[in-house]
């Protein structure tokens, strides 16, 4: 704030020129410092200089907040201390502080150097203090103006600085469509010159993006598509009339497969296995993953249908577009064609007034995944045959046809031939689809898999909740290959889980951390297998207790039972009869 004075230095020197000229004496002005900021007559020479070694008048104004007059210095107690006391040349010197809001920053100071000077000046006294009181407010009243001015290039600067590290383009445009202000990511993606026209067009197309707006911007004979919202901030300045905030669709898109997780790496390494099944599968998803044709998962719920897909997609060619993964059962019928096809502005009563981009269309170049397929009604299911065979949609409220370039992956735990037969699902949708099947075996069919799996759930988890794995004891296996898993690998993950929830810490995996649903399936086995055993017990004691414990008998008895006498005496050294 000190160097505010300093900052005006330029308007002062213009400013203790005109009181100057008024009162017809040499004017300074001293900042709180104790620093010459203007002058004139004999001080005009030693701006930027300090006085702090000789200021006693100056000092004692900042002490006080008073004007000080001095109508003779070489007299006045306050120039005691000078040291140029005895040869002062000046005859009187009057000095008035500059405040700003009740702080001084500085005085204005008139000096005479003669007797005629001192003598106009004490002759106008009164009236001179207060002309010079008068531009003491008046420099206030500039100061303040000038710490405004500053304060706002510091925000404005702020502001810029912000808006030139956004991801998106900002464009201030006029009333006559100029631009009046962009900032840096604007000038990338619209190639702003500086130097050539700032007049620039928008226009509004039928597309939403994301919930976004679509343009079609024209700047240099250039047409630009981006996505984005406009603001209209016209309060009654012809400068400034509306603020655009956008992305380009390339960059949305980019955000849009970080949101969907098609960025993510989700290759053949996330299909997690040994077994032959597995091995088969990874084989099929390679042959198969350059080609165009669609693709039809079958397999229980659980099995990671939606998994091979994204592995699918991302080993392709079309790993840097689009995933859309679309669940035909978790979306309402009557909303159903909405989401896939899009709409058109004013297609029906309460819909999003600027239209909507359908899920099939956000896919275009990419892969669309049609989940639970099966639970898709059947006047939907003409729809898509007709995207399958036409690759091109129509959105509701519109007639014209746009094409895609888009690969359908169809996924459904449900038997569709079955579905066929009873008029539930398509036949020609089901054989479009099928062109490429591929069946994911359940988890109790490749159980060699269990232990790779539950391994690898483990160490996920282990990593999720900070918990290190010591060990896992052997007997576990026992229990978890001997499960049916009826809810597949999505049933094992949640087991292992679990696991890492109730273990603490240096402890071994045991029995005891398995889910409860485990232990008793395994439990009941146990059961069952021992109640045979002592029914067979009793039966051979019972039948050797008729024949006897000869060799005949004995051979009467592995009759009886229907198994050889190898097999008997083993059975009996077995129970101990």
């Amino acid at each position: 704030m000190e160097q505010l004075l300093s900052f005006l230095q330029n308007e002062l020197s213009h400013f203790v020129q005109a009181i100057a000229e008024v009162l017809k004496v040499d004017v300074q002005i001293i900042d709180s410092q104790y620093n010459r900021v203007a002058g004139t007559g004999y001080w005009k020479n030693k701006v930027n200089k300090s006085i702090k070694d000789h200021a006693y008048i100056t000092k004692r104004v900042f002490e006080t907040g008073k004007n000080a007059v001095i109508h003779n210095p070489r007299e006045n107690l306050i120039c005691n201390d000078c040291n140029k006391k005895d040869y002062c040349t000046e005859t009187m010197e009057i000095s008035i502080p500059i405040r700003l809001r009740e702080r001084i920053i500085g005085t204005i100071e008139c000096v005479c150097i003669n007797e005629e000077q001192k003598e106009h000046i004490v002759n106008n006294e009164t009236t001179y203090i207060v002309f010079i009181e008068q531009m003491a407010k008046l420099l206030e009243s500039r100061v303040i103006e000038e710490m405004e001015k500053r304060k706002k290039l510091k925000v404005l600067n702020l502001l810029d600085n912000v808006l030139n590290k956004l991801n998106e383009g900002v464009i201030v445009i006029d009333n006559h469509y100029n631009i009046v202000n962009s900032n840096n990511y604007a000038k990338k993606i619209l190639k702003i010159d500086t130097n050539l026209s700032k007049k620039i067009s928008i226009k509004e197309t039928e597309n939403m993006i994301l919930k976004l707006q679509e343009y079609k911007i024209k700047y240099n004979d250039n047409i630009f598509t981006v996505v984005g919202e406009r603001y209209d901030v016209n309060y009654g300045n012809e400068e400034i009339n509306e603020v655009i905030v956008f992305t380009s669709k390339e960059t949305l898109k980019e955000q849009f497969l970080e949101l969907s997780g098609s960025k993510h790496n989700i290759g053949m390494d996330k299909i997690v296995g040994n077994s032959h099944v597995v091995k088969e599968l990874k084989k099929k998803i390679n042959t198969i993953a350059l080609s165009d044709s669609t693709v039809l998962i079958t397999g229980e719920s659980g099995t990671g249908k939606e998994l091979v897909a994204r592995a699918l997609h991302n080993e392709s060619d079309r790993a840097n577009q689009p995933f859309v993964a679309v669940n035909c059962a978790a979306i309402p019928d009557t909303l159903l064609e909405s989401e896939l096809f899009g709409y058109s502005k004013g297609a029906f009563t309460g819909a999003n007034p600027k239209g909507k981009i359908g899920k099939i269309e956000l896919a275009d170049g990419g892969t669309l995944f049609l989940d639970e397929i099966g639970d898709m009604p059947l006047y939907m299911q003409a729809k898509i045959l007709r995207v399958l065979e036409d690759k091109s949609i129509v959105k509701l409220g519109d007639i014209e046809e746009k094409l895609l370039d888009i690969r359908i992956v169809a996924a459904t735990n449900k038997n569709l031939e079955e579905m066929i037969r009873e008029n539930a699902f398509r036949s020609d949708l089901y054989y479009r689809l099928n062109v490429i099947p591929l069946n994911i075996k359940p988890l109790r069919e490749r159980k060699e898999d269990i232990k790779t799996l539950f391994s690898y759930f483990l160490e996920k988890y282990g990593i999720i909740f900070d918990k290190k794995v010591t060990a896992v004891s052997e007997d576990i296996w026992k229990y978890l290959c001997a499960y049916e898993w009826p809810g597949n690998i999505r049933e094992l993950e949640n087991s292992a889980e679990y696991v890492m929830n109730m273990l603490k810490s240096n402890e071994i995996i045991s029995i005891k951390h398995l889910p409860n649903r485990i232990i008793i399936s395994k439990k009941s086995e146990t059961e069952i297998k021992t109640t045979l055993d002592d029914v067979e017990r009793q039966l051979i004691k019972e039948y050797l207790n008729v024949y006897g414990l000869s060799v005949e008998g004995k051979e009467k008895v592995a009759d009886k039972l229907g198994i050889s006498i190898a097999t008997l005496y083993r059975k009996i050294k077995k129970y101990n009869i």
